[in-house]
């Protein structure tokens, strides 16, 4: 994490000033270190740090031993048909292409928010260097130079059948992104379906990935998706490279570029990762070579290299005992853009295998979605509602149902799971013309706090089969939180010595600030632990959030800080040290529901309610001091100088959701839920 200081001239005696320190990682791992930066402190290409981050976290990865071995036999399995890839297949991939703008409001062509035509550059240099094209940058001479036989193309069908220019333009609200924001928000967000879409994301970086141009996922060597037996990650898949790295400025002029890699070879470069490639020195200083290249790139027709290169020198010979200058015109090394123009055989080879063989890679070959969409007389599409109450066990689930069929909507059928359970199927009836939509309620029952799964599924609309199967599918991830008991909670946080980063908030449901901190002083040293108590009212819920400008968060480079929150008797609500640009966490106060309340003799009926709610005291006792709350934890309802067994409150006229109702009854008080529909 590589901080940003500005020194002054200082005439006061004793003044200070912090000394920067070095940073060695990325994706928590070391760098590798033969990634050395460029004259201008860029580090070309992430991708090694990111598998070995990947490998580290996925036990179930294949390394570079195991997914060579496959490699190695389909290789072997190729060359036993005569099917080599050093003459012309006559077969041409065509990868199809969705690339994510990721902006933060910014307008249309300005720093992030790249325009279409720089978009379009890039494509079209993708195109010219995979297919080595005559009279083009990507062309060669060289002996072993080859067309690999594979073109883009940008996606015309959305995943829900729509038209598009395979241009998605996103404003997620944030200035720039690190490493744990792109992989847990930013790809799962934003991406289209792996198996029929080939994902970039183009984005301003941050924190640690600042310097860094780009970095892509490496394929798995299964047949089987999601999270296989090689640990790769569906939602992660694909390339992410910095907005001013994408297109090519002797394609477009206009457009928003580096200084130094400004001819989109960043790209072609990561794609080259993703298709299987790995860099041409093998990231090792080492100069051993055998038969199958092994210690460097598995590639024999890249003569042998021990460190990478930057710039374009001629006649650079890094391993002068073995054949062959390096070739810096691989667009597998770390040369200038504008130096690189081969793809050799034995890569043709190892991406065609892998564009054959690898799980979201073998399937875009097949996928259609370049192909504009045709219309549907019967066409549904359902898109997920998150729940606007996570402070409850039973939230309110709901799916927007939508005609996009040219004959109305008046009838669909609607299966559903929740966290893999099947649930009843949901019927819709009604009337909706083109593009109408309507809500359709899906019960949750009662479930835990934490993180579920839901997906759904259109089985049927007006009684017969989908026309258009792209948009009838789908899940999605929500959250509830946790609750817990207690009058107070205690906030500690400890700062690293960039204390200028810092700030914090802790809010209650309704949006009020409790209690807050930062910006602070920055320090030479660790500076002291800050503790501070809030007083917390229960039945509501509050979250805390930690923010850091910089984007490097708290730990652990410049000190080891760390934030924790625990409940009056010092149970720990939660706690965290390692973040980018913020954190955040909401729990609840006091119970939703209790297992006492079942136990007495006091009903509560009907439960959803929508006009009446009664208790009911079926011992006679008198039920007295009956409070209603929402999910505020704000009362709504209060009847006082009751002395009837039975009780009714009218509800009628509450918003639908969920409430909190209590009452005293034989002097003990006691806590119930119920539902407003």
């Amino acid at each position: 994490m590589k901080k940003l200081l500005y020194f002054f001239a200082l005439v006061t005696v004793g003044a200070w000033a912090q000394t920067p320190k070095a940073t060695n990682k990325l994706f928590g791992v070391d760098i590798n270190p033969t990634n050395t930066p460029t004259a201008t402190g860029k580090i070309r290409c992430a991708s090694t740090e990111y598998e070995t981050s990947l490998q580290q976290k996925y036990s179930t990865r294949a390394t570079e031993e195991a997914f060579e071995n496959w490699m190695s036999a389909k290789i072997r399995e190729r060359q036993a048909t005569g099917n080599r890839s050093a003459q012309s297949t006559n077969t041409v991939y065509t990868i199809p292409v969705v690339v994510h703008v990721i902006h933060n409001g910014d307008a249309y062509g300005t720093g992030e928010n790249i325009t279409d035509e720089q978009v379009l550059s890039q494509i079209q240099v993708l195109n010219q260097d995979f297919r080595r094209m005559l009279n083009t940058p990507g062309y060669n001479t060289n002996a072993v130079g080859a067309d690999t036989e594979i073109e883009f193309c940008l996606a015309q069908t959305d995943p829900e059948g729509n038209e598009t220019t395979g241009i998605h333009r996103v404003n997620l609200g944030t200035a720039s992104w690190g490493e744990t924001a792109i992989e847990t928000t930013m790809k799962p967000q934003t991406q289209w379906n792996p198996d029929l879409y080939f994902n970039i994301w183009v984005c301003r970086f941050g924190g640690d990935l600042t310097d860094v141009l780009g970095y892509a996922q490496f394929p798995d060597n299964s047949t089987l998706g999601g999270i296989d037996t090689t640990g790769g990650l569906a939602e992660t898949d694909g390339v992410v490279i910095g907005y001013q790295y994408f297109g090519s400025q002797d394609i477009y002029p206009d457009g928003t570029y580096d200084s130094q890699f400004f001819n989109g070879r960043t790209s072609t470069h990561e794609i080259g990762h993703c298709f299987g490639l790995r860099h041409i020195w093998g990231d090792s200083f080492s100069c051993t070579v055998n038969a199958t290249d092994s210690l460097k790139d598995y590639c024999p027709d890249t003569p042998a290299a021990s460190t990478a290169t930057s710039g374009c020198p001629t006649g650079k010979n890094s391993c002068p005992n073995s054949p062959g200058n390096d070739m810096i015109e691989n667009y597998m090394d770390y040369t200038d853009d504008g130096c690189m123009n081969i793809f050799t055989q034995d890569q043709k080879e190892r991406m065609l295998i892998v564009l054959e063989n690898s799980p979201r890679r073998s399937s875009l070959r097949t996928s259609t979605v370049c192909q504009a969409p045709q219309g549907f007389e019967i066409d549904g599409s359902l898109d997920f509602n998150a729940p606007s109450d996570t402070c409850t066990d039973s939230p309110v689930l709901s799916v927007t149902l939508k005609n996009r069929g040219s004959q109305t909507l008046t009838t669909a059928t609607i299966a559903y799971t929740i966290d893999s359970i099947e649930q009843p199927n949901v019927v819709f009836n009604g009337s909706l013309a083109n593009n109408q939509t309507a809500v359709v309620s899906l019960p949750s029952g009662t479930l835990t706090s934490g993180a579920h799964n839901i997906a759904f599924n259109i089985v049927s609309v007006n009684q017969t089969a989908d026309q258009n199967n792209f948009n009838d599918s789908k899940s999605a991830e929500f959250s509830l939180a946790p609750f817990y008991n207690t009058t107070a909670v205690t906030i500690k946080i400890q700062r690293d010595e960039f204390g200028s980063e810092t700030a914090w908030t802790f809010v209650n449901a309704a949006g009020q600030t409790l209690a807050s901190g930062g910006n602070y002083s920055d320090t030479n040293s660790l500076p002291a632990l800050i503790t501070q108590t809030v007083n917390v009212p229960a039945n509501t819920c509050y979250t805390f959030t930690i923010t850091d400008s910089f984007g490097d968060g708290i730990c652990c480079n410049y000190g080891n800080g760390f934030y924790e929150i625990s409940t009056a008797d010092n149970q720990i609500i939660f706690e965290g040290s390692t973040f980018e640009s913020s954190a955040s966490y909401s729990f609840g106060v006091g119970a939703l529901s209790t297992n006492d309340f079942a136990k007495t003799t006091v009903k509560l009926y009907p439960n959803p309610a929508s006009d009446i709610l009664y208790l009911e005291n079926a011992a006679g006792s008198a039920i007295e001091n009956v409070t209603v709350y929402n999910t505020l934890g704000q009362d709504v309802r209060y009847l006082k100088n009751q002395s009837d067994s039975k009780v009714a409150i009218s509800v009628a006229n509450l918003p639908v959701g969920m409430y909190i109702i209590q009452f005293t009854t034989d002097g003990v008080t006691q806590t119930a839920k119920f539902a407003r529909k």
